[in-house]
Order: C-alpha cells, then sequence, then structure tokens
C-alpha cells in the first residue's frame, strides 16, 4: 500500500518545478527536503554595498558574517559561496551523501531550497542548437520554459544580440539598470554594430524588477552577492513555501535518503536517516529523484544495483579572469546596480565546428575584495593595497566552455557499512587546453575593441565541478526514457541534470526546471 501518489526528493530548483504540477493535478505529493534551514535572508533595509563599505553600521557583521566566515579561503569556488554562505552551509554534503571525488570539486548542500540559496540567477534558456543531440526538442521544453519563467521571474532584454541566446519566445521582467561599466560596455558594442564571431549583450537574470506579493524587486543596492533582503532572486526555497500551504502537499524536513527499493506490490520504498541516525521508512507509488546530479545517481545507481561501472559525469569547464577598463579610472565606485552579472557574451571558437563559450561580466564593485584580489596578477598585499584605486573600473569574466571538454566519470562503490559511494573522477579532453587558450586570446582581443584590457596573469582556470554545472549521467534515450523513467526501475523517475544529455556552455538551471515541469506534466496525465 503507498503512502502517497508522489514521493519528489530534494527541494531545489528541479525539485519543486517537478512538483507544481502533480500538485495542481490533485494529487498527493510528499517532499523530502534539507537537513539544513535554508539561508536566512539578510536584513531587507541593510545598507548599500558602498554605505558598509564606507564604514555604515554593522559593515563587518554584513560583509564578513557574525563568524567571520567571509574571510575562508574559498578561491576556486562561485565568488557567492563566501560572500552569502557560512561554513556550514556546505558542511556534511560529501559524507551526508556517500559521495567521494579525485580531481573534481563537489559542491553542494543539505540546505533546503539547495544551491539556489547561493546561486548567480543566469537564467539562460538552452535553444535547439544546445538540444541538437537529445531524444527532446524545443517544442517539447517551450511550454514548460513559459510557465517556469513566468512562476520565477526572469528579468533582461528581448532585443540585444545575446537575446535569441538567451530565448526569445518568454515572458520578461524589464531589465535592470546597469553599472557605469557594463553601461558603457555595452554602449561601445552597439555603436560598432556587432562584432564577427562575438556577441554582447544584457546578462538574464531570475530576479525580480516589479514585486510581487512574497517577494520585493531588486533594491539594485550591489550587494547581492551577500544575499537578497526583498527576495528578489529566484530561491526554490520560496516556492516550496508555497507548495507546502496546498491541502495535497506535504513536506518533510531533515530525512537524508540512503537508498530506494521496489516492493513486490509496484511501489517504491524510500528509506532515510534522521538527524538523531535513525531509519524512517516512506512508500509511493511513484518517487521523483531531484536531489541534484550527483547524489540523484548515488541513489539511482545503488538501486540499479550498478557497481564499478563508470558512467560519465558532465560538467561545463570553466575560468575566470580580470578585467580593467582605463577610461573608469579615478571616476566614483558605483553605488546603484545589480550586483551580479550584468552583461553576457558568446564567443565562437574557429576551427572548432559550431563551438562557443559563454561568458558573465561581473563588475568589479558588486565582489568581495579578496575574490577580486584572487584575479589580480599581484601578492595578496599588494592586490589590496591597489584595488581601491582600480576599483571603479574593474570587471571579473566567468567564462564557461560546454561539456564536449570535460572528460569526467562516477562509479558505485560498495562499502562496510551498507550505504555505497559514490566515486568521481575528473578530468579535461585533451582539447581543453588549447580551448581555453583561444577563448582567452579572443575575448581578449573582442574586449580591448571596447575598451576593456584583460589584467595579466589574472587568468584563473577551475577544477573540473568548481563551476557547479554537473549532468549527464542517466541520460534520457539511454538509462532513462524521455520521460525520466530509469530504465529497470519502473515507478522511479529522474528530474534532474542527472538525465541531461549535453551540458551547453549556458548555465542550464531554467532548462533543469523546465524538464521537470514537463515531466511532471506527464506524470499527472499519465495518473488520471
Amino acid at each position: 500500500m503507498s503512502d502517497h501518489d508522489v514521493l519528489v526528493i530534494g527541494s531545489g530548483p528541479s525539485g519543486v518545478a517537478a512538483a507544481w504540477p502533480l500538485a495542481e493535478a490533485g494529487l498527493s505529493v510528499h517532499l523530502v527536503d534539507g537537513v539544513l534551514p535554508r539561508l536566512a535572508r539578510p536584513a531587507p533595509d541593510r545598507p548599500s554595498l558602498s554605505a558598509l563599505r564606507q564604514g555604515a553600521p554593522g559593515n563587518l557583521r554584513h560583509l564578513l558574517g557574525e563568524r567571520l566566515d567571509g574571510l575562508r579561503d574559498m578561491k576556486g569556488y562561485s565568488p557567492k559561496l563566501r560572500s552569502c554562505a557560512d561554513a556550514a552551509f556546505l558542511e556534511g554534503y560529501h559524507d551526508g551523501n556517500a559521495i567521494a571525488s579525485v580531481d573534481f570539486q563537489v559542491v553542494g548542500t543539505m540546505a533546503q531550497g539547495g544551491l539556489s540559496n547561493v546561486w548567480g540567477a543566469a537564467a539562460s534558456l538552452f535553444d535547439q542548437e544546445d538540444l541538437a543531440d537529445w531524444p527532446i526538442s524545443l517544442a517539447d521544453l517551450l511550454p514548460s520554459y513559459r510557465r517556469v519563467v513566468k512562476r520565477v521571474g526572469v528579468s533582461g532584454s528581448l532585443f540585444d544580440d545575446m537575446a535569441p541566446i538567451h530565448g526569445l519566445d518568454v515572458e520578461l521582467e524589464p531589465p535592470l539598470s546597469l553599472p557605469p561599466s557594463s553601461a558603457l560596455l555595452l554602449e561601445r558594442y552597439d555603436r560598432r554594430g556587432g562584432m564577427p564571431g562575438f556577441l554582447l549583450g544584457r546578462s538574464r537574470n531570475a530576479v525580480l524588477t516589479r514585486p510581487r506579493e512574497d517577494r520585493g524587486a531588486c533594491l539594485e543596492d550591489m550587494g547581492c552577492m551577500w544575499g537578497c533582503g526583498v527576495g528578489a532572486i529566484y530561491n526554490s526555497a520560496d516556492d516550496l513555501a508555497q507548495l507546502r500551504s496546498l491541502p495535497n502537499v506535504t513536506v518533510l524536513s531533515g530525512l537524508m535518503i540512503l537508498r530506494l527499493r521496489r516492493d513486490e506490490d509496484g511501489s517504491v520504498i524510500v528509506t532515510g536517516r534522521t538527524a538523531l541516525g535513525e531509519e524512517r521508512q516512506l512508500r509511493a507509488r511513484r518517487v521523483i529523484l531531484a536531489a541534484g546530479t550527483l547524489a540523484s545517481t548515488r541513489l539511482a545507481l545503488d538501486l540499479l544495483q550498478k557497481f564499478d561501472v563508470p558512467v560519465p559525469v558532465l560538467n561545463a569547464p570553466a575560468f575566470a579572469a580580470g578585467l580593467l577598463i582605463p577610461r573608469r579610472l579615478g571616476q566614483p565606485i558605483p553605488a546603484k546596480g545589480f550586483g551580479m552579472a550584468q552583461l553576457a557574451f558568446r564567443l565562437a571558437l574557429p576551427g572548432e565546428a559550431g563551438k562557443s563559450v559563454f561568458g558573465l561580466l561581473y563588475d568589479g564593485a558588486s565582489m568581495a575584495a579578496p575574490d577580486l584580489a584572487a584575479q589580480m596578477p599581484l601578492s595578496r598585499f599588494g592586490a589590496k593595497s591597489v584595488l581601491r584605486a582600480l576599483l571603479p573600473g574593474l570587471l571579473l569574466a566567468l567564462v564557461y566552455l560546454p561539456s564536449s571538454y570535460s572528460r569526467s566519470s562516477a562509479s558505485l562503490r560498495r562499502s562496510s557499512d551498507g550505504i555505497p559511494s559514490l566515486e568521481i573522477r575528473g578530468g579535461v579532453s585533451t582539447e581543453h587546453k588549447a580551448a581555453v587558450q583561444m577563448a582567452v586570446k579572443r575575448m581578449a582581443s573582442h574586449l580591448r575593441r571596447l575598451g576593456a584590457w584583460l589584467l595579466p596573469g589574472s587568468v584563473s582556470v577551475f577544477e573540473p565541478g568548481a563551476e557547479v554545472h554537473y549532468g549527464g549521467t542517466l541520460p534520457m534515450g539511454v538509462a532513462t526514457t524521455i520521460h525520466g523513467e530509469l530504465i529497470g526501475a519502473p515507478g522511479v523517475t529522474l528530474a534532474d541534470g542527472a538525465i541531461f544529455n549535453t551540458l551547453p556552455a549556458k548555465h542550464h538551471t531554467m532548462t533543469m526546471m523546465a524538464n521537470a515541469d514537463r515531466i511532471g506534466r506527464h506524470l499527472a496525465l499519465e495518473a488520471r
């Protein structure tokens, strides 16, 4: 006998996206979410970043945290992980999910809402070219893209050169205002009428520019890296709160899922462990795995008893670089603007048929000083001493390559405690180094024509996994059906990045959510 129609494991973006259509169809939906609470929002009246840097009351607490977590060495990680989250946010993820890695950075959290607590809110959609090797098309995803974008609230432009890359057939919030450096670059690019092999435009962000009942509009106080006090930046924990209010939805917090097994009656038994170490079992007719690519993969491989057989782990290899706009030197540090990616670009790689990189540009004034210092060709002390003088003209570029340049894998290993572990081994293709060098050279050339100069020695290549774009372990049409059902395990569906067939250089969160929505709607129709 099943306790629920559907049990969803995971409260991150994929989990809530899959749960919404099932709940709206009237099914009994049970969500199992994080062991840790969501990150608390900063106070909505927190002073602007400019005011904090000038000594506003509580500046050290706001910028460094109560326990000075903002001083941690987080080189090679997303800048927001240092600024927005305390050390406890990432603790326990590897052990709790039985994940180990070699030459691969595994970044995850057991907090409610998952990594949407600290993500950069980049919200591009995949196009038909991105989906060329998938068993589904853009037409299959577009209705779900529209629903997800409308619910999340995505701001940006439908009229610049990057709009077709981000996606056109969706309803957007008005764009965020641009700080002076970004506005200058975009103005110069537009005056040139475009540049062959290089597209530049506004970033597409899951950020409100118009208030809603439960979330405010972006304050544009440049402090986004330290969290959003009004909820303008999308967090799936906000969706979870709305789902929880529905009479046919229940939410169980604090259960770490250990294993899945199928019962003789066709239902799926889910075993988890509470914070007190006690095991608890749940039962459902259908289980949706949306625990994040790596955690979902471990549970699926364990259910299939597929030990010591490597599966691919796709990621989008990335690098960071510092840029300087000399014309901005001596100008005031911007006090107003969105404090994460303001511009986005796509850069074609010559000789690599159809391949391109995707980049985001951040205003230096919106970043934590240690993250900027890490991209400067000086000692840490020297970097800090010149940072204030350079800050008005500094930009940070985060650049991503498609997963065709990744060569990582994962295998399920038996363990003495009966909880198999997922072992990940990182790697890149033999073409990766040359592709990065080419991308750096061409990026520097194009941006130099717009007045932004690459800082010598500032390029930092991330270790595989550090960019936190994971996918492709159990792809659709191979290990799962096109609707995410795990082949060999009826009743178990995957709805996160694990079932992606490829990862383009673009950010993938909106596509994870749209695909999860598509899968949820299919299951709702199936249940009628």
